[in-house]
């Protein structure tokens, strides 16, 4: 890992504590929604190659996994559970953090103890029955164990990692509406050019054989007697 990168690991937990309280629905610990890719990533000492493309059609959808230091690394250990975020880009605009809480820092809590703490910072949280499409690059869906909002962004609080463990998400709903059609889009489109997709794998297997057999025939005829 360059230095510079190692540099900017470790201002992580000093730029999440200053916004712990944070009660902005706008942003969460500094990220705000809306703001430009590039923003971001020099927010966190990161660029713009490390964002992973999910899919380029029918919009450009990246994210960006951030890391921060454990509390083995962090001097002084940090007393702030969050361990760093998924950051999700819509069009080159952060429209989703996923956060994630390390395990060390949320042990022997409930989903209950976390689901105390949101009224402090997004108002009075309210459980709904449905799930929420986590990640945007595979059918991967998670329950919603609480959901706090208003009229632009919510704060869902999710069951994952095989459901023994809980994690924030947290979005403008307009933008993560449009991504998500945008996700559904592509999905489709990927499983409907499948068979092209095949088709051409299986083209250029048989160009290949079909070339290594020439290249062996040129070898051989000149040499061959019967």
């Amino acid at each position: 890992m360059s230095t510079r990168r190692w540099s900017s690991f470790l201002l992580g937990p000093a730029l999440f504590a200053s916004v712990v309280s944070a009660t902005d629905f706008a942003s969460y610990r500094g990220f705000v929604f809306g703001a430009d890719i590039i923003s971001i990533v020099t927010l966190v000492g990161l660029n713009t190659t490390d964002a992973k493309l999910i899919h380029q059609r029918p919009a450009r959808l990246r994210e960006i996994e951030w890391k921060i230091p454990g509390p083995l690394l962090a001097d002084p250990p940090r007393p702030d559970p969050v361990a760093g975020a998924v950051l999700c880009f819509f069009d080159g605009k952060l429209y989703r953090v996923i956060a994630a809480y390390d395990c060390d820092g949320i042990v022997g809590m409930t989903a209950g103890d976390r689901i105390e703490t949101i009224p402090q910072t997004h108002g009075t949280a309210r459980r709904p029955e449905t799930e929420l499409r986590l990640h945007s690059y595979f059918a991967e869906v998670a329950k919603v164990l609480a959901r706090s909002k208003d009229s632009a962004y919510a704060d869902d609080l999710v069951r994952n990692d095989g459901r023994t463990s809980f994690a924030p998400v947290l979005y403008a709903k307009a933008a993560d509406e449009l991504a998500q059609a945008a996700i559904q889009a592509a999905t489709r489109r990927n499983a409907l050019d499948v068979p092209r997709r095949a088709q051409e794998a299986e083209n250029k297997r048989l160009e290949q054989s079909r070339l290594a057999l020439e290249k062996s025939r040129a070898v051989n005829k000149p040499n061959f007697r019967p």
